[in-house]
């Protein structure tokens, strides 16, 4: 192999007759100083290795609600939560679980019920199951609504690689033609059931008012005037609380 010096054969930089032993030395310096630049930066390549598997852990989220929940996922930058921004991760359905990929050192996960986060439907390409897309959301976004997971996953002790969301009793909010279902509902159970203790069959098929219950008539036939729309379900008397051919089934 010739001097990589003078390029000629029969020996080396070492003992090539071309140079002085301080240009020499100078040399050997900096060949030393190369050669322990590259092991440091090795090194610190196969710590950074290290630490990326360290924390780049893979999930185990269980739902163990009866409600569908969304995992957002942000950075852990801000501890005051003030400018942070979390982004849509997944969707989990009740009594179910999905793997998530979280880096432990750097990400914040936060879980709310699938009710209480904005949306936008987009169709059944959007998600495949739900058909939805999630906007990014702030923590000012989101002040009034109900959490059920936040923290900073490196301040999370994490057990057998599992994330367990707490199992939280929730009812979403109503909107306003929910709650007339209801008031509406509730109030005709009411009033029917009235109507069944102080009535009963006449022999032309109108109720006819007990006698111990005279003063009642005009108000029963009120009632019998109060008709039921035709697009009510039983899903709508269900979620209004009174009997249905849904309630106690087991």
């Amino acid at each position: 192999m010739p001097c990589s010096i003078c390029r000629g054969t029969g020996h080396n930089f070492k003992t090539c007759p071309t140079i002085s032993e301080e240009e020499r030395k100078k040399i050997i310096d900096q060949r030393k100083k190369e050669k322990d630049e590259l092991k440091k930066k090795r090194e610190a390549e196969r710590k950074k290795k290290e630490e990326y598997e360290k924390n780049n852990i893979l999930l185990d989220v269980h739902n163990p609600n009866d409600y569908d929940i969304v995992v957002f996922w942000g950075f852990n930058y801000y501890p005051d939560r003030t400018q942070d921004r979390v982004m849509y991760l997944a969707t989990i359905g009740a009594y179910s679980m999905r793997k998530i990929k979280i880096f432990h050192n750097k990400h914040r996960i936060v879980i709310y019920p699938l009710e209480e986060v904005p949306r936008q439907d987009l169709g059944p390409l959007a998600y495949p199951a739900f058909g939805i897309q999630f906007p990014d959301i702030t923590n000012s976004s989101t002040t009034e609504k109900v959490k059920l997971f936040d923290m900073n996953m490196e301040d999370y002790e994490i057990s057998e690689n599992k994330l367990d969301i707490p199992k939280v009793h929730y009812s979403p909010k109503k909107n306003e033609l929910d709650q007339w279902k209801e008031f509406a509902l509730k109030s005709h159970f009411i009033l029917k059931e009235i109507e069944k203790f102080t009535t009963k069959d006449g022999d032309d098929g109108y109720k006819v008012v007990h006698e111990n219950y005279d003063a009642i008539g005009e108000f029963v036939e009120m009632i019998q005037d109060i008709k039921e729309p035709d697009n009510v379900s039983e899903v709508d008397r269900e979620l209004a609380g009174v009997p249905s051919r849904l309630t106690n089934i087991t």
